[in-house]
């Protein structure tokens, strides 16, 4: 389907692109942007503009990244500002890739449905997200919505490439979207220390001393490394799945990670 999308000349102005684990949905956005850039069907891949495309060098091209962070309103503004004043590239085709699209606040998303409602002929919009039932259905119905596929060649040579058993990989599959992700937290030391962090949450059995300095570290982590957590504990505890997927539902809402903490000690193991 996404494949016949490029082939088409009158392409659609605002597309969504479900990111599945371990995808390869930057290709597929890289493909998007030169079949709109370039002047074959669907792109030569060696003209100026699929190089300006392949080198990260087109101008006229801003990414919102939402992957790790909320996006507020007052980003978006400015985005949406600064599309409003003449191109730097010869061609004036301007690009907004929103990376988790998901991750914004609710202000942000209203004022970005105002920028989408009637879109300039040199304006696209490519959206990305990793929970397409989070994103809010007025947004979708002005969306093409495409899915991206699992690669499973880029699995394998991550598996080779740090002798990872199969356990390891699916937990990294269930973590991570791609493998750049994943290295950056492998050479961080992060993963194996959430992994370490989780084996000793389900060794903890509620005792005083030990739960309260876990409780401790616990706060400190992020909601976004608190989610990492809960996926390598869906791998470990299998048949706990579905109480965990309740608790990765409720982090949504945002509860205390004390309240989190709380119900991850309830797990046996």
């Amino acid at each position: 389907m996404f494949n016949n999308l490029l082939l088409v000349k009158n392409k659609p102005h605002a597309i969504i692109i479900s990111e599945s684990h371990f995808s390869t949905i930057d290709k597929m956005i890289s493909d998007f942007l030169k079949s709109i850039v370039c002047e074959s069907t669907p792109y030569c891949n060696a003209c100026e503009w699929c190089e300006k495309i392949n080198k990260k060098n087109y101008k006229d091209l801003v990414v919102v990244d939402g992957t790790n962070k909320i996006i507020k309103r007052e980003e978006l503004e400015n985005v949406h500002n600064s599309f409003l004043m003449s191109g730097f590239e010869e061609k004036n085709i301007k690009f907004l890739i929103f990376k988790c699209c998901e991750n914004a606040t609710k202000a942000a998303i209203n004022s970005m449905l105002k920028f989408t409602e009637e879109p300039q002929p040199n304006i696209y919009f490519i959206f990305t997200t990793r929970n397409i039932s989070k994103v809010i259905p007025t947004l979708k119905s002005r969306f093409h919505t495409y899915f991206s596929q699992t690669d499973k060649n880029e699995i394998s040579r991550i598996k080779n490439l740090y002798k990872l058993n199969d356990e390891q990989i699916e937990i990294i599959v269930n973590c991570y979207y791609n493998s750049k992700d994943f290295e950056i937290d492998y050479n961080s030391n992060e993963f194996n220390n959430l992994c370490v962090f989780a084996n000793e949450v389900l060794s903890c059995k509620n005792e005083y001393c030990k739960s309260k300095s876990l409780k401790e570290k616990f706060n400190n982590l992020s909601y976004f490394q608190i989610e990492k957590l809960l996926k390598i504990l869906s791998i470990i505890l299998r048949n706990k799945n579905n109480d965990i997927l309740d608790i990765l539902n409720d982090l949504r809402l945002m509860p205390t990670k004390i309240l989190i903490f709380n119900k991850l000690l309830e797990l046996d193991n």
